[in-house]
């Protein structure tokens, strides 16, 4: 018998934790979860999107022949960027084109991934903007708090309009249980407070309702046909 909810209600932080777990798992260990999410991935993203520019030189007072220079100066300027790990990530593992295949997996298993955009200076690079992918576990209440009108699971926002204000993100995973230090929250605002500037970014899988904070797994509608079918085909496997 179900019931009347909100969208934060109806997919609470245990139902979507243990989706979470479920789905990461049937992606590790099903091959037909794995063939779901990489077929997605393929899809989607494919070996990355990239960038093209067309700038509106009407709109920018140019003529057309500045206007293709400019858009031959930014396309060297991202290629510069995206093709060099230290540039792009964070970590300084992935170009900007595996970090896009890596944030949509996040996102399908875990429901959404976060995407900070900090300012790290290394020496030999031009650029100081970074992408940090964030996974869902991450992104939590402080020292596993209730949520309340402000805050939804790591989510604080704007009680009259439900516009993201900051995100409360954990310096490690909350349910890691070989823990060598105690975990810290950091507060990061989702806009810059001079600039404006959109500085944490939400990729979800999809947003189903008005008012939902976080994701729910691409694979959460099907994960127990999903678990019947792979018994199945191992126990017709083991037979044959």
């Amino acid at each position: 018998v179900p019931r009347l909810g909100s969208a934060t209600r109806d997919l609470s932080k245990t139902e979507r934790g243990t989706l979470v777990a479920r789905s990461r798992d049937a992606m590790r260990n099903h091959l037909l979860g794995r063939a779901a999410v990489v077929r997605v991935r393929s899809s989607v993203v494919g070996t990355g999107l990239i960038c093209r520019p067309q700038v509106d030189h009407e709109a920018l007072g140019i003529s057309e022949e500045q206007a293709d220079q400019l858009n031959t100066q930014l396309e060297r300027e991202w290629t510069l960027y995206a093709e060099d790990p230290r540039e792009c990530d964070a970590e300084a593992t992935s170009t900007h084109y595996q970090q896009q295949a890596i944030a949509l997996m996040s996102a399908l298993t875990g429901g959404d991934v976060f995407v900070a955009t900090p300012d790290i200076e290394r020496p030999g690079t031009l650029y100081s903007t970074r992408l940090q992918l964030l996974e869902t576990d991450r992104i939590c209440n402080p020292n596993a708090q209730p949520d309340n009108e402000q805050l939804c699971e790591g989510i604080e926002f704007d009680p009259d309009t439900g516009a993201p204000v900051a995100v409360w993100i954990c310096s490690g995973y909350p349910d890691e249980k070989r823990l060598t230090r105690p975990l810290k929250w950091e507060r990061l605002e989702v806009f810059g407070a001079v600039t404006g500037r959109r500085r944490v970014l939400q990729v979800w899988c999809d947003k189903e309702r008005p008012g939902q904070k976080r994701g729910a797994p691409y694979l959460a509608p099907v994960l127990e046909p999903l678990q019947k079918l792979e018994r199945y085909s191992s126990a017709e496997l083991m037979a044959a």
